[in-house]
């Protein structure tokens, strides 16, 4: 009883008195009462003891004070109130009166252990309580903490994943991935690359067998595939998810799509390429416009001082031919090199195929039988050549692409159609005279589902192959073009059959033309002082000798400052100039600029491999160039030139 507090009310005086000394001896500190219900002592209290013949209303008044104090009656046998009113009353406990404190105190250590037994239980509760609303308001801000997260994942439009590592199955997926409510039991590489192994190699390395190596993030690149075959290129963003004791357990994957950056990388290259390809295409076409005026120059030349009915002459008359349609090859090149689109013109297709076999049967595989047929009756389209050219190599492209073996036969026929309203190859061919260009093969053929989509732009069927993977462009491109040219293309073909594809262009009707004149211009000369300038000893060489032929007199140089300086020295010893526009020191637009600015009045002539931009085409009109001549020009439009020039400027 040390330490305890015990309050007795209204005990018998000298019962009291024996119980309290028996107490005090026991270390326990005691307060008694009478009868009197007046001032109840404050304080904390262990025990109260309470006569019975009080009035046990106190019990009440005691615990308002001390809610724990454990209330004990004391009662004869024949006075002990029935249980139920001791609870009432606030009683904890009832003894039965005795003289033997020895017994009184025995009960009380007793009640003494189940009181120091019950706070124990109360504290081991409270604390307990106190664990448990703990443990509960962590569990709910995990939750909290869990949902804000789950929904900070949710909110990017990037698919976001974890997988683990061991059996590469998806433990969690966000919204952003097509399978995130389908993914139970699933591994990563069937979800987004459809295939039954793990991805290896190095074109779709393993993001976990990497983690693996180094224990840190990667990136790669992969193409994923959806549930509906779609592919999409996307940038992996893999990371490492560890456990406390710092083993790795899981990967948590971010996949951006790309697929639009990447084609736009691609398109940039492209345009990178082609720019390259056209720079070069313009300094080839220059040089072969030089070579070019030199042949047909001296042709002309050698052409004039033949017999008619020559035989050599004869020859000499086809090279000149030839000559001149690369001249028109010469301008296509500089057209495709400045990026413009080339005004449609009345062509024949024929030389646009045969041109395109040549290039073929240079770059196909021997394995590859091309197969060539043109009817001799087809006439003249309203065209521009060089998108002709690049239709026909799209579909023979495309028809060696689908000889998956590099082993097949390839034809390309041309023929003269007549169609009337019930013979109409095709939707959207009017009656009338066609010709038509088609490209067979005998390669894999196409089922009707592919034939419906392979003129749609992307759409594609090739993997990697012969000509590598496809675009989806080269079909659709050519549909562009044709159907600019106000033709028509078509498909028919079945799986394992091969494939044709037709075109069908409107036919127009044009007068014969007459071939150009061949050999010296008709054109009177006269006996002016030509100056002759050009950087080119054999197209200077050339000039002197058609222009003497005409009757002038022809003072050459090749270099640009030398007839600077012989001009300024003798202004009035020559009629005209003629001089080429790119010359190194000084170019013909720069002499005729000096010449300008010394205030000599010498009519100019500029010839030129180039097309002048606007830009030049000023600058020569700001220095007194009376007309520009394009290379390889014909000599007729030489000396027609020189000599308008010197009618009006005398």
């Amino acid at each position: 009883m040390h330490d305890k507090k015990v309050l007795l009310i209204g005990l018998e005086k000298v019962f009291a008195c024996t119980l309290i000394a028996a107490m005090r001896e026991r270390g326990a500190e005691v307060d008694c009462l009478g009868d009197k219900t007046a001032d109840l002592p404050g304080g904390a209290y262990d025990i109260l003891l309470i006569d019975v013949a009080v009035d046990l209303a106190l019990i009440k008044r005691v615990k308002t004070v001390n809610p724990n104090v454990w209330a004990v009656i004391l009662a004869d046998t024949a006075t002990v109130p029935p249980l139920a009113d001791i609870i009432l009353l606030g009683g904890d406990d009832y003894f039965i009166k005795s003289r033997d404190v020895g017994y009184l105190l025995f009960r009380l250590d007793h009640c003494l252990q189940y009181l120091t037994g019950r706070q124990e239980m109360l504290v081991q509760h409270d604390q307990l309580e106190k664990e448990i609303v703990a443990k509960n308001a962590a569990k709910e801000e995990l939750r909290q903490r869990l949902i804000f997260y789950q929904t900070l994942m949710n909110a990017g439009s990037s698919p976001l994943y974890v997988v683990d590592i061991n059996d590469f199955t998806v433990k969690w997926a966000n919204r952003a991935c097509y399978f995130h409510n389908d993914y139970e039991g699933k591994t990563c590489y069937q979800l987004t690359h459809g295939r039954d192994t793990p991805c290896n190699g190095v074109n779709d390395p393993c993001t976990i067998a990497e983690i693996k190596k180094t224990g840190q993030s990667v990136i790669v690149e992969h193409t994923h595939i959806d549930a509906q075959g779609r592919e999409t290129i996307v940038e992996v963003h893999s990371s490492p998810i560890f456990a406390d004791n710092g083993k790795l357990i899981q990967v948590v994957e971010n996949c951006i799509d790309i697929t639009e950056r990447t084609q736009l990388q691609g398109q940039l290259r492209h345009a990178q390429k082609m720019e390259s390809i056209a720079t070069m295409a313009a300094g080839i076409a220059h040089d072969f416009n030089n070579i070019l005026t030199v042949i047909l120059g001296f042709s002309d030349l050698a052409h004039s001082l033949l017999e008619d009915g020559s035989e050599l002459k004869a020859y000499l008359l086809e090279v000149i031919k030839a000559g001149r349609r690369a001249r028109a090859l010469i301008a296509q090149i500089f057209s495709f090199s400045r990026g413009k689109e080339l005004a449609k013109q009345p062509v024949f297709l024929n030389p646009i195929v045969k041109e395109t076999v040549k290039l073929l049967k240079a770059s196909l595989p021997s394995t590859i039988e091309l197969r060539f047929n043109v009817d001799s009756e087809c006439g003249m389209v309203m065209a521009e050549p060089t998108q002709i050219h690049q239709v026909l190599m799209n579909l023979c492209n495309n028809a060696f692409q689908a000889m998956e073996s590099e082993v097949g036969r390839m034809e390309i026929n041309m023929e003269r159609l007549t169609l009337d309203e019930k013979g109409a190859a095709a939707p959207g061919l009017r009656p009338g005279a066609y010709i038509c260009l088609r490209v067979i093969d005998n390669g894999l053929g196409m089922d009707p589902f592919t034939m419906d989509r392979i003129f749609e732009p992307y759409f594609t069927t090739k993997a990697q192959g012969p000509g590598g993977p496809g675009s989806g462009l080269g079909l659709s491109v050519a549909h562009g073009i044709i159907s600019a040219h106000k033709g028509v293309i078509t498909v028919s073909s079945k799986l394992g059959q091969g494939s044709v594809f037709s075109i069908y262009l409107p036919e127009i009707v044009m007068e014969t033309e007459t071939d150009q004149p061949v050999g010296l211009p008709v054109t009177g000369g006269g006996d002016e002082h030509i100056i002759f300038v050009d950087d080119e000893g054999s197209i200077a060489g050339l000039g002197k000798k058609i222009l003497e032929k005409l009757g002038y007199k022809v003072t050459v140089f090749t270099d640009s400052r030398k007839a600077l300086a012989a001009i300024k020295s003798a202004p009035d010893k020559f009629d005209i100039l003629v001089s080429d526009l790119t010359m190194p020191h000084l170019t013909g637009l720069g002499l005729a600029r000096e010449i300008k600015q010394a205030d000599i009045p010498l009519p100019v002539i500029i010839i030129s491999g180039y097309n002048l931009g606007q830009e030049l085409a000023d600058e020569a009109a700001k220095y007194g160039v009376w007309v520009v001549l394009k290379k390889p020009f014909e000599y007729e439009d030489l000396a027609q030139s020189i000599r308008g020039a010197l009618t009006a400027t005398a």
